[in-house]
C-alpha cells in the first residue's frame, strides 16, 4: 500500500463591499500565476499507477 502526503492551503479575504470579490480574486490569482511563471514553477498532473496481476488457474 502506498501512502500519499498532500498539503492544502487556504486564503481568507475580507472586503467591505461584496461587489469587489471578483476583482480581488482575479488580482490574487493573477499575482500567483505571474509569480509561479517568473520562478518557472510547474504544477504536475496527478499520476496514478494501476498494477494488474492475474493468477493462472
Amino acid at each position: 500500500m502506498t501512502s500519499r502526503l498532500t498539503e492544502s492551503y487556504g486564503l481568507k479575504r475580507y472586503v467591505k463591499d461584496y461587489e469587489d470579490v471578483i476583482t480581488l480574486k482575479d488580482e490574487i490569482m493573477t499575482s500567483l500565476f505571474l509569480a509561479a511563471e517568473q520562478k518557472d514553477l510547474t504544477i504536475p498532473f496527478p499520476k496514478q499507477e494501476i498494477n494488474i496481476s492475474m493468477k493462472k488457474t
